[in-house]
């Protein structure tokens, strides 16, 4: 008979995992594997959460969750378990070797979001004898922590207790630790998880210029967002409390995916051949999320820095425009420039004035990607013109008949009129002169 038994001794063993917004993940080694949750949540008997060198898929405004999951996988017990994390953010580092994480922003914890459950080998509650939560409100709490021989983690911090006053909004890193009484162990086979939930804020700057760090809000951004989640723990001995085994297990993070939008013109009517050559559609968007409070919030997405973005129509590229990697979720509304005439149109027709971005496109090669949009990212704004009757010939100037005697024409007598009447002048002057002259 064969037997299959754990090494005698300590041991533990960890695993990191997380489900964003999507439910789904891309494998960051090989896009083409396919993605499968294998970390269950605690007392759950179907996965939930993907394992690191899965990514998960989220949305900027949406919320994710983790999971720091540990295994008693020895034969003692655990008296102390310590986990500790800081979390993602803009130049956070490797716990270990002290490389960058590669974070693009700072993901916020959700209020009352954290828990912690201790289940022994048949699946029944363990309670602990004491669970401590501290926060630190500095970046790099954990910076170089695997360096020291001191046991306690990040033991530089500061720290405080978690309480009901806590902003959870302006945490940058946890320690959880949690101690269990003697006569009820963390023995072996025993599962010990911390799980807790994040939220994608979009960067907010306050009025003295300071950003919350969020996920930056330009549509035009060339690069999905990511967030990098890494942890580590301390496992102390029961049976000798200076022994204790540290673990760090490998990055595991989310992708925030995008979509885009097209906009058509279309030329209507009599007059369409006198429309002009280029055309200007307008784009507003905006991204919808819940603050770490809980509480619903909305920012306006920008483009390049702008709150408009502007898509030019060109006869010479066929009436068409597209932009890409707009945020997945983004509501946003398209509209032509000016007022109704400006393009020397009679009227504007539109096939949609708001639209919601729900398809979600891959962006991870070099070249932005072909795939045809879903009909209700694609708008159509139409011109109609109207040709307009040719203004008649002014009226010619009046001419009178010829004369039937002459022939001449009624011009001329308009003409040598004059004449005589100034050689009658002239002569009747004449005799008069001669008149008194005889006189």
């Amino acid at each position: 008979t064969a037997y299959v038994s754990p090494q005698p001794g300590p041991n533990f063993r960890i695993a990191t995992g997380v489900v964003g917004q999507l439910g789904t993940a891309v494998n960051s080694n090989n896009p083409d594997a396919t993605c499968q949750p294998t970390i269950k949540d605690p007392g759950e008997s179907t996965a939930k959460y993907y394992a690191p060198p899965c990514v998960a898929d989220s949305v900027m405004g949406g919320t994710d969750q983790w999971i720091m999951h540990s295994v008693n996988a020895g034969t003692t017990d655990a008296q102390q378990v310590t986990f500790f994390e800081e979390l993602p953010a803009v130049g956070d580092s490797m716990l270990v070797a002290g490389t960058p994480r590669g974070s693009t922003y700072r993901p916020q914890i959700l209020a009352n979001s954290l828990k912690v459950l201790a289940l022994d080998y048949h699946g029944n509650d363990i309670t602990p004898n004491s669970v401590d939560v501290e926060v630190s409100f500095s970046g790099g709490a954990c910076a170089g922590t695997w360096v020291a021989a001191d046991p306690v983690p990040c033991a530089a911090g500061p720290w405080a207790l978690a309480d009901a006053a806590t902003d959870w909004s302006q945490v940058r890193a946890l320690r959880v630790s949690v101690q269990f009484d003697p006569a009820t162990p963390l023995g072996p086979a025993s599962t010990l998880d911390v799980t807790y939930s994040t939220v994608n804020v979009p960067e907010i700057i306050d009025a003295s210029g300071v950003s919350n760090g969020g996920v930056p809000r330009d549509a035009l951004l060339a690069t999905d967002q990511l967030a990098w989640e890494q942890y580590g723990a301390v496992w102390v001995d029961a049976t000798s409390p200076t022994t204790t085994l540290r673990r760090t297990p490998p990055k595991i993070g989310v992708a925030l995916r995008a979509s885009a939008l097209e906009v058509n013109k279309a030329i209507a009517g009599s007059g369409a051949a006198n429309a002009p050559q280029d055309f200007e559609a307008l784009i507003t968007c905006k991204i919808g999320w819940t603050d770490a409070n809980g509480v619903s919030q909305e920012s306006d997405l920008t483009f390049g820095g702008k709150t408009t973005g502007s898509l030019p129509l060109s006869q010479k590229t066929g009436l068409t425009g597209r932009i890409d990697r707009i945020p997945l979720g983004a509501v946003c509304a398209i509209a032509e420039a000016g007022k109704i005439g400006s393009f020397g149109e009679a009227a504007r027709e539109t096939t949609a004035s708001t639209i919601t971005l729900n398809q979600l496109l891959d962006y991870s090669g070099t070249s932005l990607p072909t795939t045809a949009l879903d009909p209700q990212q694609v708008v159509t704004l139409t011109n109609i013109y109207i040709q307009r009757a040719a203004d008649p010939d002014p009226d010619p100037a009046p001419t009178l008949p010829e004369l039937p005697i002459t022939g001449f024409s009624s011009n001329w007598v308009v003409i040598l009129l004059p004449l005589l009447a100034i050689g009658l002048l002239l002569i009747i002057a004449r005799r008069r002169i001669a008149n008194r002259r005889q006189c």
